[in-house]
């Protein structure tokens, strides 16, 4: 739906641009305060707006960590 597509892209944005604000050790609670301020207008509650966030972080990690993992064991097998 348009609206869905809307409030998705607005989390996007304003979760890209939050990065460079200053976060707590970790970079904890940047991406969950910026998405519940994104969604918010769309009158979804803070409580999913946070879960939407952590999820959409965890599958982050569930692609980058391995991928990771994979180059830097690749990089150490690698002779001289």
């Amino acid at each position: 739906s348009l609206p869905g597509l809307a409030a998705a892209t607005a989390r996007s944005v304003v979760a890209t641009l939050a990065v460079a604000l200053p976060a707590g050790p970790g970079g904890i609670g940047v991406d969950q305060w910026a998405s519940v301020l994104a969604l918010r207008p769309f009158g979804v509650p803070d409580s999913i707006a946070t879960a939407a966030s952590l999820l959409d972080l965890g599958v982050a990690l569930l692609v980058v960590v391995p991928v990771a993992g994979v180059i830097g064991l690749r990089r150490a097998a690698k002779p001289g």
